[in-house]
């Protein structure tokens, strides 16, 4: 009876195929590797460079399946080479996922990092999954024009390669996302429905949840519109197959709000703040306690300590446009509340978050 022997070029192979399947965010194909890797991974625990690149990789298929999870610290108690590809994964996959938990100032560190190792890259369109990502973080701290830019590199490559569909709608969507900031509201429906066009095409079941990015966009499109009704329409469809995405939680409840539905609104904050707290979304917790102290009509005192106590998150990460908006909105609550020159520092503090997010192109 002949036995397969399985080498370590075998293994290396094997944990190549996993990361571009995880990459194009194939989820089926990549569960199924996983599981072939679990069975081999036996046979190469002595040799370090692959275990390395087994656990990062790892962590990085985290954000691909959630049910999955990883210990951070052993991640970052890992023993990095130096100025390498393993080192440029590393830093790109925890600035991923410091992002995704909204530590944005941290992801800014790794970022600049992973992107003095992208000489070590094997091939450009790795290159244009970091711009693609780096954009995305930006969108989150409301640098339109830095998105712009990032995603633009990323678009132009992934358009050289045949079978990166999937990423230039990925690209088209973050590109909606960022025209919506700057309030080019034409350019972005262009945007988010040319995205929407090209992943219905695939018709894919694997793209679903990446269908429902780009319509919570077009929801968040809406919003800042004031097109209250039809925003919901949108994000409503998001909350209703994904009951844990706490942006389009957020939105819709404004939204409700807006029209006069306080009682739909605070239930959905109560929500929004339940999944918050589980997610460790610090920067929503703060947005969902300042909405419902806005609905609640607390005394102005109370509304000045909740919003303040927001600004010292807000300005450790950067989110410029957040003191911004909530120092307008606290600023004309003083002084419709007869406190004209308490509301005068809010008023300056809106202008200096006003000069700030001018600076990086909001």
């Amino acid at each position: 009876m002949n036995v397969q022997v399985i080498t370590k070029e075998d293994v290396k192979a094997l944990l190549d195929k996993w990361y571009l399947e995880i990459r194009m965010q194939n989820v089926e194909s990549a569960k199924e590797l996983k599981k072939e890797l679990e069975d081999e991974i036996e046979n190469i625990k002595e040799n370090q460079d692959l275990m390395l690149y087994y656990s990062l990789l790892t962590y990085r298929y985290t954000e691909l399946d959630k049910e999955i999870s990883v210990d951070t610290d052993k991640i970052q108690s890992l023993d990095i080479p130096k100025d390498s590809l393993m080192e440029y994964y590393y830093y790109f996959f925890r600035a991923s996922h410091e992002t995704t938990l909204g530590n944005y100032k941290k992801a800014k560190e790794l970022y600049e990092k992973a992107e003095t190792d992208l000489k070590h890259i094997p091939d450009e369109v790795e290159e244009a999954e970091f711009y693609l990502n780096y954009a995305i973080f930006y969108s989150y701290l409301h640098q339109p024009l830095m998105v712009i830019e990032h995603v633009s590199k990323a678009k132009g490559i992934f358009s050289k390669y045949l079978g990166h569909e999937f990423k230039i709608a990925r690209c088209y969507n973050v590109l909606g996302h960022a025209y919506i900031q700057l309030k080019r509201f034409e350019h972005a429906e262009i945007y988010l429905t040319t995205s929407m066009d090209i992943l219905e095409k695939r018709n894919n079941k694997n793209d679903e949840n990446f269908i429902l990015k780009t319509t919570h966009n077009l929801g968040y499109m809406y919003s800042e519109q004031n097109l209250s009704k039809l925003a919901i329409c949108y994000l409503s469809e998001v909350t209703n197959k994904i009951p844990n995405h706490f942006r389009s939680i957020f939105l819709e409840a404004r939204e409700n709000f807006k029209l006069g539905e306080t009682k739909v609104a605070l239930r959905m904050i109560e929500k929004g703040m339940e999944v918050s707290k589980e997610l460790d979304q610090e920067e929503y917790e703060h947005h969902f306690t300042i909405l419902k102290a806005i609905i609640e009509e607390v005394p102005v005192e109370e509304l000045e300590k909740v919003i303040v106590e927001s600004f010292i998150f807000f300005e450790e990460e950067g989110l410029w446009q957040y003191i911004l908006e909530y120092s307008d909105i606290l600023a004309v609550k003083l002084y419709e509340n007869g406190h004209p020159s308490q509301a005068s520092k809010y008023f300056y503090l809106a202008h200096k978050g006003r000069k700030e997010a001018k600076r990086k192109g909001v």
